[in-house]
């Protein structure tokens, strides 16, 4: 389980299941997950038919109360599923022909979508008349999100989109899988209303990767943030140091403060902005030791190290002067390393998200255009 549950947070698998099993293995088998905050099966494959229906006394009541159970005929050969997760977490798939698509003129008016079990294909109509065409393939039913004249997309929870006035599309794929783990995007407020102008991703016949483009109807040139994708465990509760900034940007990164051990106990980040220096909060726990790694005028984390496994076992930072931080943490885990995009090699550090609760379970960084640099997208 520990090696499986090592290849989901590489990202090499999507979603685990099993074959047909006896009800205590399948049992145990998610008791084990939990104990260790490890990735658990989604579903199994079961006989289970007219002629054979031994499975529905125990397997099935199983499965129904831990995950799904897709049937499979006692004389059908078993078939290999590959199950997707139902929420694309950023523009972060490599497989795929990228496409973007925004309007920075006219307003968004309506995005369709094809899914079914997953999103199979998108695209955006504004409300000159212009379409961006459709990302994807013809799978799954097609389904569209239609916006009034004065409403706008403030939020993504997922694939499910928030309007200004309060009122949510559905959660497009999928419709028989469990979900997989919800990520939320916002515009990055700087005095001005942001909304959803368009998308950038990759695509298959299905989509592999997904992003939005915050903007305004004339202005696309605001702060650009990218949020990586958090590793670690499950436990815990969410956390998003970006939340509590008022102008995200405004603020560059001043401090980072780390309590830890033999692991990542707490975190928490001083900003300086216009106002003052402004503080993250800490989220995590109260355990090891604080340590302190400040920046120089001028100086910007662009690399982020660690180890990781059901928590963050250890941290460290590089700056763009090659400057290296202590590493912070025990020696448990496997390893990570983090830097922005390489279309955004620009951006540096500004802060965190992820899961805590005594410690810090889960960790990604959110990186940022420089607020004292032109953005460059």
């Amino acid at each position: 389980m520990g090696a499986v549950n090592d290849l989901v947070k590489m990202g090499e698998v999507q979603y685990i299941g099993a074959p047909s099993v006896h009800a205590v293995d399948f049992a145990m088998v998610h008791y084990y997950a939990e104990k260790h905050g490890w990735t658990k099966f989604v579903g199994m494959q079961n006989h289970c038919n007219l002629l054979y229906r031994d499975e529905e006394r125990e397997i099935i009541r199983v499965c129904n109360k831990a995950s799904g159970s897709p049937p499979l005929a006692a004389r059908a050969p078993p078939r290999r599923r590959v199950m997707l997760r139902s929420r694309i977490v950023n523009f972060s798939g490599v497989f795929g022909t990228p496409f973007e698509v925004k309007n920075t003129v006219s307003k968004l008016s309506k995005i369709i979508i094809r899914s079914g079990n997953r999103v199979d294909a998108l695209s955006c109509v504004y409300a000159d008349g212009t379409s961006s065409g459709s990302y994807g393939g013809t799978g799954g039913q097609e389904f569209e999100f239609e916006l009034e004249p004065d409403e706008i997309i403030t939020a993504i929870d997922g694939v499910q989109f928030s309007t200004n006035k309060g009122r949510s599309s559905w959660k497009y794929g999928g419709l028989t899988l469990e979900e997989g783990a919800p990520t939320e995007f916002r515009p990055k407020y700087d005095g001005q209303e942001q909304s959803l102008i368009g998308f950038r991703g990759r695509f298959t016949e299905v989509l592999t990767a997904l992003e939005p483009i915050w903007g305004g109807l004339h202005e696309q040139s605001t702060q650009k943030v990218f949020a990586a994708s958090p590793v670690g465990g499950s436990g815990g509760i969410s956390f998003d140091m970006l939340s509590n900034l008022e102008n995200q940007s405004k603020a560059i990164l001043k401090t980072i403060i780390i309590r830890c051990g033999r692991q990542i106990d707490a975190v928490e980040c001083i900003f300086h902005t216009a106002h003052g220096d402004k503080r993250s909060g800490r989220f995590g726990g109260y355990g090891g030791t604080e340590h302190t790694f400040a920046l120089y005028e001028g100086e910007r984390i662009v690399k982020v190290k660690g180890y990781a496994s059901a928590h963050i076992d250890s941290l460290q930072f590089i700056t763009n002067t090659n400057r290296c931080s202590e590493r912070y943490g025990g020696g448990g885990g496997s390893p990570v390393e983090w830097s922005p995009p390489k279309k955004d090699a620009h951006l540096s550090l500004l802060c965190f998200h992820g899961r805590s609760g005594g410690r810090i379970d889960s960790i990604g960084p959110v990186w940022a255009t420089d607020p004292t640099e032109k953005c460059l997208s």
